[in-house]
Formats: structure tokens, C-alpha cells, sequence
């Protein structure tokens, strides 16, 4: 679940104006992506993880949601929250079967990219080519610093 107490013109905003330009941030695109798991039905979903360790703090590297919408796809969102390391994933699936797997991605080559009314489309989603059904189960390579959306049929 996620909040935004305001949404426009704020730090951490989902919108930026000026006069009558508009320009959505990174923060509009991640909410947009994760917007296939509302109405949809959670999914359980275990993670083996790899800690990224700053100094003396340490996060799993990788935040997972999965759920299955009214027509059977199944939605998996991934952050990879190390900004220097790739993840290699694979996803079992139990109880499914994959036939496809398409996907969208979220990343920069710079950690402090944004979007701006000079740059609007710095930071957007893009398609996301690196994943692929493996006899059965989902494979795919998460760059660092990213957030990636699969959707499995």
C-alpha cells in the first residue's frame, strides 16, 4: 500500500506544473505500473534475497509483489533497490503455467535523474526485453537501480 499525502508540486511529487506545462515524474510511473495490483488478488510470494549494505545499514536488494488479475495474468513487480548490482531472477511459478512473459521497466544511468520541463522524458517507462519463460518457470536480469513489471500469461 502506498500514500501520497499531495501530489502536485511537492518534493516526492507525483506531478510537477508550470503555468500550463505539466511533467510527470518518475513517481507518476511507478504508481502507474503498480496500478495492475488494485482489484487484483495477492499472490503469496517468497523471496530469496541478496542484502545491499551501505556503511552499516543493509536492505534486501529486491522488493517483490505478485498478484493475479480477473483474466488469469499474472503481475509481478520487482525493485531492485541496489543501485550498483544487477539481480538474476527466477520465478517458479506453483499452480500456473507461463506460456508469455512481457514487461516494463523503470531506470536512469544516474541515481539523481528526474524529469524536468526542459528533459520531460528522462525517466519513463520503457519495455522491458529481459525476461523469458524457461520451461517452467521466469527468468529475467533486474538492473540496478530499477523497478520492473512482468506480466505473465
Amino acid at each position: 500500500m502506498a500514500n501520497i499525502a499531495q501530489m502536485v508540486n511537492v518534493l516526492q511529487a507525483v506531478l510537477f506544473t508550470e503555468g500550463s506545462k505539466m511533467v510527470k515524474t518518475p513517481t507518476y510511473h511507478v504508481f502507474k505500473m503498480y496500478a495492475v495490483h488494485q482489484d487484483a488478488q495477492l499472490l503469496e510470494t517468497d523471496v530469496e534475497n541478496y542484502l545491499y549494505s551501505n556503511g552499516n545499514e543493509a536492505i534486501p536488494q529486491l522488493s517483490v509483489s505478485s498478484s493475479m488479475d480477473a483474466e488469469g495474468k499474472i503481475h509481478v513487480t520487482i525493485c531492485n533497490l541496489d543501485p550498483n548490482k544487477s539481480a538474476d531472477i527466477k520465478l517458479q511459478l506453483e499452480g500456473a503455467k507461463a506460456s508469455k512473459v512481457t514487461g516494463t521497466i523503470i531506470t536512469a544511468d544516474k541515481m539523481n535523474a528526474r524529469n524536468t520541463f526542459e528533459a520531460p522524458e528522462e525517466v519513463t517507462e520503457k519495455v522491458f526485453e529481459d525476461a523469458a519463460v524457461e520451461d517452467d518457470a521466469v527468468t529475467a536480469v533486474i538492473p540496478a537501480k530499477s523497478v520492473v513489471l512482468l506480466e505473465i500469461a
